[in-house]
């Protein structure tokens, strides 16, 4: 098949509301799927997937034209354009996505590219009435569905393709940071920064999931970089909206967010390994945390055991 996604390119997208997300750990229960799906070709995964599912609006819609690339290509998952000069697509092709095998499962792309798709646009959904959104999260432009051919022929029927539309973030991702070329004050403040964030994000109801460097946007004002930045999170197709699972979100619980030091306790190796906290004989990211939110009262009180 020809690939679709490159500069100029024009696509024709109508707006789209998914369907809730489904698979552990939501009650709704995953799309079903041929018995014998496991022999397709990624291909005959792609056209012969059920019909999307939710609602489109046939009366609201919008002209896109690839601007930019930012992730492109066979085996990337979603991919990542600029859209109109402004907006970033989040194109949810399952025929891009990676097919493989793994602890003796073989994983549906056409599933994994619908769950990620609906996860992350209710995440965004969740996050819209928060004050982070266009602040700490992207600003969100909704979810769309996009007609995609597989060839110049047009001799198959077109595969309906979902995305979502958000703010393009000026910016450098937290993993494309050398932090051995900050200083220790500098490093601390930019995680203090991203954990504050993440913090809250969870406050409002939402679980991101997958904390680490390559989801972490900082945009700063030039040239100043470190004296006034703002930390982004990106990337939420692993999250989980608390709300949809029957769980009381953190908000409703407690009338202070829960301190990153008892969330994140053991669960930052990503950012030791990459230079951001330290090692310290496998004890530096706890005592990081401690020192850093144990006793900062805008959090639930904690108590550490010896």
């Amino acid at each position: 098949p020809i690939f679709p996604y490159h500069i100029g390119a024009l696509f024709y997208a109508r707006q789209h509301t998914p369907l809730l997300p489904s698979g552990r750990p939501y009650r709704v229960p995953l799309s079903p799927r041929p018995p014998d799906w496991k022999t397709y070709s990624k291909i005959e995964c792609c056209l012969t997937r059920p019909p999307l599912g939710g609602t489109i609006d046939e009366e609201v819609h919008i002209a896109l034209t690839i601007t930019a690339e930012i992730r492109l290509g066979d085996e990337k998952g979603a991919q990542l354009v600029i859209v109109n000069g402004d907006m970033v697509a989040k194109i949810y092709d399952p025929l891009y996505y990676r097919s493989y095998e793994m602890f003796h499962r073989h994983y549906d792309v056409v599933r994994e590219a619908d769950t990620h798709y609906c996860r992350e646009a209710a995440s965004y959904n969740e996050l819209l009435s928060s004050s982070l959104q266009g602040s700490n999260t992207p600003k969100y432009y909704g979810s769309w569905v996009i007609d995609v051919s597989l060839n110049e022929l047009q001799d198959t029927p077109p595969r309906q393709v979902p995305l979502i539309l958000m703010e393009h973030i000026d910016g450098i991702c937290m993993r494309d940071i050398d932090p051995k070329a900050l200083t220790e004050e500098e490093r601390d403040n930019i995680l203090i920064h991203a954990l504050e964030v993440e913090a809250q994000v969870y406050h409002h109801g939402v679980h991101h999931q997958d904390f680490h460097p390559r989801n972490i946007m900082i945009s700063y004002p030039q040239p100043s970089f470190y004296a006034d930045f703002r930390p982004i999170l990106i990337d939420f197709d692993l999250a989980r909206v608390v709300r949809l699972n029957d769980r009381i979100p953190a908000k409703s619980k407690w009338s202070k967010m829960l301190s990153p030091a008892y969330r994140h306790w053991g669960q930052l190796g990503c950012f030791v390994a990459l230079g951001w906290l330290p090692w310290n004989n496998g004890s530096g990211q706890e005592e990081w945390l401690w020192e850093k939110f144990g006793h900062d009262d805008r959090f639930v009180a904690l108590r550490r055991n010896e």
